[in-house]
């Protein structure tokens, strides 16, 4: 004789505080939202596929405040984002505390020069990863 237990669950979704929801988008194909962190009044947005012209797709992170008024998000360590950071999807990894701000690109890599076999210069990529780091909330990186 076979005894058999069933479980029924049910799941529902919900909103902490729906009066002051608060709806944020990015930019178009950037993965807006892909991670996110809290910090005391803002929220850290992650956006590992976001594209610029200036330096091709680096990813980025978002610094969004919020409260009662509308809320406004703005770029955060836009300037330390360089080409070498292209494809590395920056932002895909966030850690905030206390106005500390750890974001990284785990796909981040270096190319070094060696020499083959054949006493030839060959490229090598290594998959290094990055991470950048700011101990301020308006979060100027150090």
């Amino acid at each position: 004789m076979k005894l058999g237990f069933g479980f029924l669950a049910f799941s529902e979704a919900f909103n902490y505080e729906k009066d002051w929801a608060i709806t944020e988008r990015g930019p178009s194909g950037s993965s807006f939202g892909y991670s996110l962190d809290f910090d005391s009044d803002s929220i850290f947005v992650g956006a590992p596929n976001l594209a610029s012209e200036k330096n091709g797709k680096t990813g980025g992170v978002f610094k969004c405040n919020f409260g009662k008024s509308k809320s406004a998000c703005a770029p955060v360590f836009d300037d330390q984002l360089t080409r070498e950071y292209n494809n590395s999807m920056f932002g895909m990894v966030l850690f905030s505390d206390n106005g500390f701000l750890v974001s990284c690109a785990p796909k981040f890599f270096k190319v070094f020069s060696n020499r083959n076999q054949n006493g030839e210069d060959a490229a090598i990529q290594s998959l290094t990863g990055s991470c950048l780091a700011s101990q301020s909330v308006n979060c100027a990186a150090t």
